[in-house]
Parts: C-alpha cells; structure tokens; sequence
C-alpha cells in the first residue's frame, strides 16, 4: 500500500511535536546539562589518560578437518599413520585449553611482569628492561598471592651481573634467591635505555593462564571454513604477538606430542609381541637343526608340503586372532580407566570394525565438550550432566561392542582350532620322521609370517615420527593493529554524553515526580473538575504585596482574566464575587486586589471587601487596617453607607475588616447575620464587588459568603498547593452547593533556569485561556 502525503506530514508533524515537548521539558534545567556534561567529559578525559591502551593482535592458521574436505593424500596417509581425524570445534577447544596456554606462560615466563618506577603509574619495561627472568619451576615460586611484592633490581652492563638487595648474580646461570631458582639472560625485546628504578613481580601462573584464556578470542571465518582465527588484546604490541606465535607452537608441539605418545606406546606393544615371537622363532630353528642331525632327515614328500601350506596358513589366522584381542584388551583397559577426561585413544592396530572406530571418536569429542564447560559452568549445569549422561551411555555401548568383537573372535578361534585337530589327524598318516619334522617346520612357519607382520607393523609405527607436513598451516602470522582498540576515545566521549543526559534527565524526572505540590496544569485537570479559568504568573516579593502589578504582562493578564469571566461591556449579570482557596498563602488577596484594579481602571466602580476577618490581607495594603471595617458593621458600631473607603485609585474602593474585640467566632457572626443588607446596598452602588474570604480548610466563612455571590474564583498556587487539597475539591459537599465555581492557576515559575518567558512551562499559554460564556 502506497504512502498517503497527508500520512507522511501527520508523522512528521507528530515528531516535530514529541520533539518540541522534550525540548520544552528539559531545556529550561540547561545549566544542569551543562555541568553534568563537563563533569563527564572530565571523568571521560581522566579514564583515557590513565587507561592504558589496547591493541588487537591477531593471525590465523588452517586446521584440517575432513568432515570439511580438507584431507592428506593418501600416500601422506600412508605414511602419517596414526593422525587422528580432526574435529574443527574440538581444535579450538584444545587451541584454548589450559594446557596449551599454561605452557606459553611458562615458556615466557608471563608470569613475571617488569616496571619502571615513575611515581604516580609506574610505566612497563617491556621495552626497556635489559634482562629476562625465567624460574626453573614457576608452579613452585613462594610468593603470597594477596601481597604485590617489588622486587628491585640493577644490572651491571659491563659486568654482565644483575644485583638484587646486594647479591650479584651472573647472566644465563641458574641461581638461587628466597623465591625460588631463576635465571637471567639478556633481553631481546630491548629497545630503550632504562631511566627510572626497575622492578619486576610474580604473579600467579594459574591467575595469568585464566587471563590469557579470557582475552583469548578463537573463531572460524565461517561455517564451512577451516581458517581459524586467533585474537589477543596487549597494552604491548610486540608482546602481543609473541603469544599467540607462541600460542600456535605450543599448539602444535602438543598435536606432534600426542601423536609420538600413540606411536609410542603402540610401538611397545609391538617391540613387546616381537621379542616374544623372535625367542620362539631361536627355539624352533635350534630344534629344527638338532632334529635334522639327529634323524638325517633332510626333505619332505608332496603331502608333508601341502599340509604344511594349509596348516600354516590356519596358524596365521589363529595368531592374527590372538593379536585383535589383545588390541581389544587395550581399548578395554583405556575405557574401564577413564572418568569422564578427555584422552588420546589408543590405537586400533588390526581392528577393522568401523562402528568401534566411531564410538571412540564420539568418546572422544564428549569428553573434550565436557572438559571445556567445566571450566565456565557447574556441576550441576543441564548442559554438563547431559553431556556426561551421553558419556556414560557411551561407555556401556563400545564395552559392549568390544564383548561382541571379543565373542566373535573367541569363535572363530574355535573354528580354527578345530580345523587345527582335522591337520593333525592328516599328519598322523605321514611317516614318523616326516611327520615331527612337519610340525616343527609348521610351528616355525608360523612364527615367522607374524614375526614379519610385527615387522611391517613396527617400520609403519616408525614411521609416524618422521617429520611430515603438520596438521596445521599458517595463514597469517601474529600482527597487532596500528593503532590502540581500547579505549576508544569516540566511544567514551559518546558514553559520557549519553550518561550525561541520561543523569540530568533522570534527575529533572525524579525531582518533579516526587513533588507533591501542583506544578503542572495537566495534574490540577486530572485531579478535579473544576474548570481552569486564568492563569497569572509569579511576582517577586516586593510586587505580590504592593496593591498593583507593577509589569505590563500581568496587568495583561488580568484583562484576559477578567474577558474570561465575561466582565466587560454593559453586561452586569456578574457582580459580586468571591475569592478563596485552599490554604493561607497561595494569593488570594493578590488576585482580589488586582482584579479590583483592573476592573476599577476600565472604568467601572469596584469595591473591594476584606472579608478575612481572621487574618486581615487586603486592608494593610491600602493602610485601612485601623478602620472599623465589617467587623464593625457587623456589631452595630457602624452604618453601611460609612463602610466603602476610597483610596488612591480611581474608583476603586475598599471595606476593610475591621477588628474583632469581642472574640466572637467569625463563622458564628456570619451565619446569625443578615448579608442581604449589606449586599444590596453595595450592588447598588457599585459595579463589582470583589470578595477577599479565608482559606475553605481554615474556616467555613467562604462558603457562607459564596452562597450571596455570583462567582467564585478558587486559586491554586503553583508549586505550593499539595496535590491532595486539589484532590477532595470534588467530593466537598460545601463547594458543590456553590454555583460557577472556577480555579486560576496562581504563580507560575520558570521551570529549571529559564530566563525567557512568563513561566507557561508548568502551565498554559495565557492566550490560550477557555473563556466563560455567561
């Protein structure tokens, strides 16, 4: 389906718009970003100066794998005899296995790390350091693993001797110190001269060959690939690549080992069954020769020779037989003593069942996936005890194929040896002479085709020592990068950034989602009903208690206030009204007295009460705090026409409160008093009559005196009225009886450090104001 424009620019316009709310929500809290920011560039910029830095030094080498067509041929095969197929995953494993890294440790003595004394971060000496320090026996060093000890040490190029705590000590020499047996040779790895303090110390050689292993990365270019990569990370390049050189020697000089243990043993086992067979070939020649001599006999009939062709050649089977099972007791004996480690599986010399070839070869490869999540995983890992179900089910099934083969061969040796008994029945009617001579030529006869098969065997095995193409070839030699890996400057940086924001970010949401106090228009519509009518921003101190706003936009916004409520024009239907809120402080009396002002300066008469008469607000300001005011009016001490005092503003009048000598309760006072009076005679004379009561939560004056007005106007003060007071405005019986009731949004700030604007971040636009159609 095709894009719509009109689709496109709604989901542009919604973009321009998500970014547009974020920008207004936190760019007012700048400075905040901007010190978070420095702060992490700062860390990021001390991180890279200290952190040493890394190179990647890699090469690659090919492993033959023949699931994956990569074989000898088959002269190579001929020769090579006992290469074991490779598995390309089992290679990797071995490439990584704790054996072949632990003998690169000690073979360059990783485990001993040389410095430079320079104060604050002491540099390598790799480069630097004229000797090297090898230990005869690196498993064996004292030291104390949870002590870093310094071993100082100067050298002597003229004299060719390394002084540690005033002991001298002659280069390429073992010598013994309180550590343990060393030797020092000159360093091939010098390129500069030493100028600080050198040190060398020990570390762990099992702590060093697990840290290998875990920087070590060994993987193929891809799944059908034979190209196995190798990646190492080094503050120091060249040292880099001398492990994993190093790595690709060991690797393998172990391969080359495991096959010269095989040919080895296997070549014992035959120099054994050789021996053995040669002292009875000595013994039947000698007998051979006495019975010659002794008897005259010196040749044989036709029938002697071809029962000596056909017994001889049952005698080789027999023989050949006896050799299978003794093959069969070795893999028997290598299967019953194993327990769960991985191995290198005897030879099957003369076994020709596949089948028994297969199950070593998955025994094998069991046992190296289970030697290598050991290592990461626990014992009671799914993973592992499947693998060593697998291993046990393995077991059982090559025990049992070899008890098959063991059968087997055990009956066909009862075959040949009944044919042995039809021979010698045949034997018996030779002649005497012809018929003992016959026997020892076939006992002899025997003897020496497996002394020539033990033979043959034997040069094979020997073979497998000679030098032949290894298993491995190397693609490319170990190369370190040109330039560090880590850390990478433009990832940090760009870390810091996106922690930077993050922070400040998370700070801005933390700060104003644990506020309890009303901050946002939104929460004062989501907590009540009650219309929002105006919302006029904060003053400074010296102007909330001045009688008028003093600013342009302010006098603005109480002109928009009062179009709001529909006063302008010949209209009157609004003339009394009244102003409270929820508790002291939240600018009731700045909004009485300025509302006063505005409607007194477009020309209509206002009277502004002061009808606080617990805590006098308005009257102070216009200085008629002495005047005796409603409290007198309600005591009889003064007429209503005497209440309206002028002030210093054109048509603008005020009823102080007076004083209440008589500590009568004001509630009291207003429920056994007769408003109406009071209220006609000034609707009469005026044109608005501006209503300043007590808060509703301090006392039940505003619900009283809102009953005779028009209006109600209900002020919420910006980040000071508690949220749960706009909550119950709702359910208040007392304001649900009072008629167009509506809030105005008090005080609103610049959110965070904006400068710019009249604080319509944590509320409305002021032009945006829903007017009241009366």
């Amino acid at each position: 389906m095709n894009n719509h424009p009109m689709t496109d620019a709604n989901s542009m316009k919604t973009k321009d718009n998500l970014f547009l709310a974020l920008l207004g929500k936190y760019l007012p809290f700048w400075p905040i970003f901007i010190m978070l920011f420095v702060f992490c560039m700062i860390l990021c910029w001390s991180y890279l100066q200290f952190e040493k830095p890394l190179f990647e030094i890699s090469a690659a080498m090919m492993i033959k794998d023949e699931r994956k067509g990569v074989d000898d041929s088959e002269i190579i095969e001929a020769i090579n005899l006992f290469d074991s197929k490779k598995i390309l995953e089992n290679e990797i494993e071995i490439i990584r296995s704790r054996e072949v890294i632990s003998n690169v440790v000690d073979s360059l003595s990783l485990y001993i790390s040389q410095f430079e004394e320079t104060g604050f971060f002491d540099k390598s000496a790799y480069h630097s350091s004229p000797i090297q320090i090898r230990f005869r026996h690196s498993d064996s060093i004292k030291i104390d693993p949870k002590i870093e000890q310094k071993i100082f040490f100067q050298f002597d190029t003229e004299q060719k001797t390394v002084s540690i705590e005033n002991k001298t000590y002659p280069l390429n020499k073992w010598v013994r110190i309180p550590l343990g047996e060393l030797i020092f040779t000159a360093s091939n790895s010098q390129i500069e001269k030493t100028v600080n303090p050198i040190y060398f110390t020990i570390s762990n050689v099992k702590n060093v060959t697990n840290n290998i292993i875990e920087n070590l990365e060994v993987n193929t270019t891809d799944k059908v690939s034979t190209v196995v990569n190798l990646t190492i990370r080094d503050a120091i390049p060249q040292r880099g690549e001398t492990i994993l050189n190093e790595i690709i020697k060991a690797y393998n000089q172990k391969a080359l080992a495991d096959r010269n243990y095989l040919a080895k043993s296997t070549l014992a086992f035959i120099e054994d069954r050789m021996t053995s067979v040669e002292n009875d070939l000595n013994s039947l020649e000698a007998e051979v020769q006495k019975f010659k001599s002794s008897t005259g006999a010196v040749d044989l009939s036709e029938q002697g020779k071809l029962y000596l062709q056909d017994a001889g050649q049952n005698d080789r089977k027999i023989e050949n037989i006896r050799l299978q099972m003794a093959v069969l007791d070795q893999v028997e004996d290598y299967v019953l003593s194993k327990n769960k480690l991985g191995g290198l599986v005897p030879s099957t010399l003369g076994i020709e069942d596949p089948i028994l070839s297969q199950l070593l070869e998955k025994l094998y490869d069991s046992e190296i996936r289970y030697e290598r999540l050991k290592k990461t995983t626990a014992e009671n890992n799914p993973i592992l005890l499947s693998i060593t179900n697998e291993i046990e089910k393995i077991r059982p099934s090559i025990l049992e194929n070899i008890k098959n083969q063991q059968v087997n061969l055990n009956a066909s040796l009862g075959n040949l040896n009944r044919n042995s008994g039809k021979f010698n029945s045949a034997l018996k009617t030779l002649p005497e002479q012809e018929r003992a001579l016959l026997e020892i030529k076939r006992r002899e006869e025997i003897k020496k085709d497996l002394f020539s098969y033990l033979l043959q065997k034997r040069e094979e095995t020997a073979l497998a020592y000679a030098p032949t193409l290894e298993d491995t070839r190397i693609v490319d030699k170990a190369e370190a990068s040109p330039l560090p890996v880590s850390p990478n400057p433009k990832m940090v940086y760009a870390m810091g950034i996106l922690i930077s924001l993050c922070l400040a970010m998370g700070f801005i949401v933390i700060k104003e989602g644990l506020n309890n106090k009303i901050l946002f228009r939104h929460e004062i519509e989501k907590l009540t009903q009650i219309p929002i009518i105006a919302e006029i921003t904060h003053q400074y101190e010296k102007e909330s208690k001045a009688a008028i706003a003093y600013n342009e936009h302010n006098l603005n916004q109480f002109r928009d206030l009062r179009l709001a409520l529909g006063l302008y024009g010949t209209s009157k239907d609004i003339k009394k009204i009244t102003v409270t809120s929820s508790i002291e402080g939240e600018g009731k009396s700045f909004l009485s007295k300025n509302l006063a002002l505005s409607l007194a300066s477009s020309g209509n008469k206002v009277v502004l009460i002061d009808f606080d008469l617990h805590k006098k607000q308005s009257s102070p300001l216009f200085k008629k705090y002495k005047s005796e005011g409603i409290c007198g009016f309600i005591y009889g001490k003064t007429q209503v026409q005497e209440l309206p005092q002028e002030t210093n503003i054109n048509n603008l009048f005020i009823i102080g409160s007076g004083a209440n000598n008589a500590n009568t309760k004001i509630s009291d006072l207003l429920l056994g008093f007769d408003l109406n009076n009071l209220f006609g005679y000034l609707e009469n004379k005026f044109d608005y009559i501006i209503i300043d009561t007590p808060p509703i939560g301090f006392a039940t004056d505003s619900y009283v005196l809102a009953n005779h007005c028009d209006l109600t106007l209900f002020v919420v003060k910006h980040a000071y009225t508690p949220k749960e007071l706009v909550g119950i405005l709702d359910s208040s019986k007392n304001l649900q009886m009072i008629n167009k009731v509506f809030i105005v949004f008090n005080g609103l700030k610049n959110r965070g450090y904006k400068t710019l604007g009249y604080g319509d971040n944590y509320g409305q636009v002021p032009s945006k104001i829903a007017y009241y159609n009366h």
